[in-house]
This record gives C-alpha cells, sequence and structure tokens, in this order.
C-alpha cells in the first residue's frame, strides 16, 4: 500500500515538477535492471560483431566496391558464396553498351562508319 509520504517530487532541469508513486528503493531497483538489461544488451552486441567480423568486413569492402547491397548478395556474403551471382539482378543485367570506336572489325566500312542493319516489321 502507498502512502502520501511515500510519494516524491522531484524538480527537473525545466523546473517542472514530477511526482512519481515509488520509493528511492524502488527506483534503485528499477535502476539497476535497466542497467542490467543495457549491460547484457551490450556485451550480445558485441558478442555479436565479433563473431561475424570477418562477414562484416567482406560486406563493407563490397559496399566499397559496389555502393549498395541487396539482401541476396547479403545472404550470400554471410553464407560465403560470391555475392556477384547471388542477385538476379547483377546476373541479368545486360553489359553496358560498346562505344562508337568499338565496333567490331567484321562490321562497318573501312573508315569504320556502320550502316544500321534494316529491322523486321
Amino acid at each position: 500500500m502507498l502512502l502520501e509520504s511515500d510519494k516524491v517530487v522531484r524538480y527537473s532541469s525545466a523546473r517542472k515538477c514530477q511526482e512519481r508513486d515509488y520509493s528511492l528503493r524502488t527506483e534503485s531497483i528499477i535502476d539497476d535492471e535497466i542497467n542490467r538489461l543495457l549491460k547484457q544488451g551490450e556485451d550480445k552486441a558485441q558478442e555479436l560483431l565479433t563473431k561475424h567480423d570477418e562477414e562484416l568486413e567482406q560486406i563493407a569492402q563490397f559496399l566499397l566496391e559496389h555502393e549498395t547491397i541487396d539482401s541476396d548478395q547479403f545472404v550470400a556474403i554471410i553464407e560465403g558464396r560470391d555475392p556477384l551471382f547471388a542477385s538476379a539482378v547483377a546476373v541479368d543485367e545486360p553489359g553496358p553498351p560498346p562505344s562508337s570506336g568499338e565496333a567490331d572489325e567484321d562490321e562497318g566500312s573501312v573508315d569504320g562508319s556502320t550502316e544500321p542493319e534494316p529491322q523486321a516489321t
């Protein structure tokens, strides 16, 4: 049972009063539990980062080289596969078209110009 004397009034930096319905001992228990949970989460995060350090380095290197990564590529790196062959986007994209100076020798005339092929309609 909470008595009126157990209520504590605290002044915040904004000078507003805050009333709480628990004792300083309860506040200490709550603070200890919050600190325990935060420490537990920090330890788990550190453990996961250390455990997967190699994969994280590979992901960072891939991003430095390609600037983006999709979920299939990410999973491929985690699973130890080549990320360039994991994504349908990476495999299905056609290569860049050849520039005007890179025409095959068999195509075009002696001066290097090419005539467009007739299109079937």
